[in-house]
């Protein structure tokens, strides 16, 4: 969007970027076509993804849950025996087991869920900026036969590795809670991991919010990778708050469904189409989520340029001021 055209929108609240967004969305049924076309493909490798990590999960869940055999063991031994050989053994075994499955699941994260989620993200993300900008809409071909892909796809490879960094580092930090809690209950030390972990993932909300923001800045703007991520830092110092407020939403929203929809299954085992059915009411309601996201963080983006620019000419003119002052004084 160019800056001409930019400075001409008005600068928006929290609820009037969600009003616009909505606005987008129901704004013309070419939009909404288009938006279902580019999550299809996204819909159908999520539906895989998430089948077989709710398997992984259930079963996962039902090896950490206590048997009874491990009962009669707390009976007969003290806890603190208890809890010196029975976590470390059982996050052995835990790894040991299934280790290989997770680490499938996260290898197949990069060509099943990654790149059809950047497909989805270049379409609705070009098409809404168009539409906001009060341009033609574009077609697919040509929206991805542009640089824009390439582009996002380069600022998207250094998301995805952050964000594997501090899903690594909460993943640790989990582990830790686990090894030195007692008998399932928080200890000192455990607490102090708990907070650890808490500090780390609302830093994670926030960083989301700023790598949501470096994609759209990848897509609108002739920027990639690091730079990309810069600039979206740079233009949204001051204003920041309401895309963390949108990430953690979508954050909670993502996770609640999962939870729910793993929860489901699990208590109906067995019935193989009920599951099928519920995790594809999930993954529906996690791409509309998308869809929602991305047309705000579109507006978010140009809420931050128009606040940026007005700061700008605001400098360039008190420069512009000064100088006519010395001037004249001189």
């Amino acid at each position: 969007m160019e800056r001409n055209k930019i400075l001409t929108k008005d600068k928006l609240g929290f609820s009037g970027m969600l009003k616009e967004a909505l606005k987008i969305l129901f704004k013309t049924p070419k939009f909404v076509a288009l938006s279902f076309m580019t999550s299809l493909p996204l819909f159908c490798c999520m539906l895989i993804h998430e089948l077989w990590l709710q398997k992984t999960l259930i079963d996962a869940a039902k090896f950490m849950s206590p048997s009874q055999e491990q009962l009669e063991f707390r009976d007969v031994i003290s806890i603190r025996f208890y809890q010196q050989i029975d976590p470390p053994r059982k996050m052995a075994q835990f790894i040991e087991q299934y280790g290989p499955a997770f680490l499938q699941l996260g290898l197949l994260y990069l060509p099943l869920i990654h790149l059809p989620d950047l497909v989805n993200t270049v379409g609705v993300v070009s098409s809404a900026s168009a539409m906001y900008s009060d341009e033609k809409l574009v077609d697919l071909k040509e929206t991805f036969g542009r640089s824009a892909f390439r582009r996002s796809l380069i600022t998207s490879i250094y998301v995805l590795l952050m964000a594997s960094m501090v899903f690594l580092g909460l993943l640790a930090i989990a582990s830790q809670v686990y090894l030195l809690s007692s008998d399932g209950r928080l200890t000192w030390p455990s607490s102090i991991y708990v907070l650890l972990f808490i500090a780390l993932l609302y830093k994670y909300v926030q960083w989301r919010s700023l790598w949501n923001l470096g994609l759209v800045t990848s897509i609108l703007e002739e920027k990639h990778g690091y730079v990309a991520l810069g600039v979206s830092a740079y233009v949204s110092r001051g204003n920041r708050r309401h895309g963390e407020a949108v990430s953690a939403m979508l954050f909670v929203w993502k996770v609640s469904l999962r939870l729910m929809a793993t929860a489901y299954v699990a208590f109906h085992e067995g019935d193989q189409m009920r599951a099928v059915l519920v995790t594809a009411l999930q993954v529906f309601l996690v791409c509309s989520g998308n869809v929602v996201k991305w047309v705000f963080f579109m507006i978010f983006f140009c809420d931050c340029k128009i606040r940026f620019l007005e700061k700008k000419v605001d400098v360039e003119e008190g420069e512009g001021e000064a100088s006519v002052k010395t001037v004249t004084a001189s």
